[in-house]
């Protein structure tokens, strides 16, 4: 019998370890490599909770946010809430209308925590302060006023005493008419105000097309239905006139008679005729021509030619349109309002 029967098989069997010995090594390396990823997986997974917990907490804020409800907070100020578990929310005044916004929230995975935070500037408005910068007298023309008939008075329907110029343009021809207040003829109207600078689309209670037609307030079912030509009503104790709504119109809008209050933007030319009566604030960014209508607030217009009718300053139908629901609320910036957080 040879020698080396048993050498091979001694080395084969060495050699059977040894691969053995190798697909155990490396079938643990696998395994502790899939634990690794399957830890690195869980990490990631509640990184991301985290991070979506931290963003939909700002979101929340800021689609909850009341300004009236709010307004305690000071400048410099900041306040703290917990919207839901493992979730902060701290709330800074930067100055009258710019907040910060910073959400912090936690996401477990086994023995440890991912955080994650997300931070926003948004905007908010002080009504009161709005009104103000947005009213400059109770006819308002950014280029010229042609006033050729009815009645301009700065005299405030709601309170004792003139409180504004009953006119304010750079150019005024006169021809008719009466002007009841403190006139401020000739003089430049101040810049556009802040209302007209905040992204009107997103915030509008009604978004509408130019076109012609008559407002009227719209009931269903003993409630108010905001509509394309329903907007709101001037009674205070009707359904339609608790909620002044904030209407944009995308073009130029001519009104045959009927009613509305609230807060008015035209994108273009508006013609406003018949027994047309609004209650707030009319900004027109071109045109406005008004035969026979009757403004109760105030009326801003690049150009304003009016032939008959009324534009009478009113103080408290104005502070009742700036309560309209849309201008309550957190606005973000249009291009950029996350903010790195630290």
């Amino acid at each position: 019998m040879s020698h080396a029967a048993p050498l091979r098989d001694g080395f084969a069997l060495m050699l059977a370890m040894l691969i053995v010995m190798a697909v155990a090594v490396l079938s643990a390396g696998m395994l502790a490599v899939a634990g690794q990823e399957a830890r690195i997986a869980a990490a990631a997974e509640a990184a991301t909770h985290a991070r979506a917990d931290a963003d939909a907490a700002v979101r929340r804020i800021v689609a909850d946010w009341s300004t009236r409800r709010d307004a305690a907070l000071e400048i410099g100020a900041a306040s703290e809430r917990i919207p839901a578990p493992d979730v902060s929310v701290r709330i800074e005044r930067l100055d009258t209308a710019l907040l910060l916004v910073t959400a912090r929230a936690r996401s477990p995975f086994g023995a440890d925590t991912a955080r994650a935070s997300a931070g926003a500037l948004v905007r908010v408005l002080r009504p009161g302060l709005l009104a103000r910068k947005s009213v400059s007298a109770a006819l308002t023309a950014g280029s010229r006023a042609d006033i050729e008939g009815g009645v301009v008075s700065g005299f405030d329907a709601c309170a004792a005493g003139p409180s504004l110029p009953g006119l304010l343009a750079p150019i005024i021809a006169w021809s008719s008419g009466a002007l009841e207040g403190v006139p401020a003829a000739e003089e430049a109207a101040p810049p556009p105000a802040p209302l007209e600078a905040l992204p009107l689309m997103d915030i509008a209670d009604l978004l509408l097309p130019g076109g012609a037609g008559t407002p009227r307030p719209l009931i269903q079912r003993g409630e108010c239905v905001l509509g394309t030509w329903s907007w709101g009503s001037l009674r205070a104790d009707h359904p339609c006139g608790t909620l002044p709504p904030l209407v944009l119109v995308r073009g130029d809008l001519t009104i045959t008679g009927g009613q509305g209050a609230g807060i008015l933007i035209v994108d273009g030319d508006l013609v406003a005729g018949g027994d047309f009566t609004f209650h707030g604030l009319i900004i027109v960014r071109g045109r406005a021509l008004l035969d026979g209508a009757t403004v109760l607030g105030a009326l801003r217009a690049d150009r304003v030619q009016l032939r008959t009718g009324t534009i009478r300053f009113d103080s408290c139908l104005l502070a009742a349109a700036f309560r309209a629901p849309a201008l309550d609320g957190a606005f973000r910036f249009p291009d950029r309002w996350w903010v790195p957080t630290f």
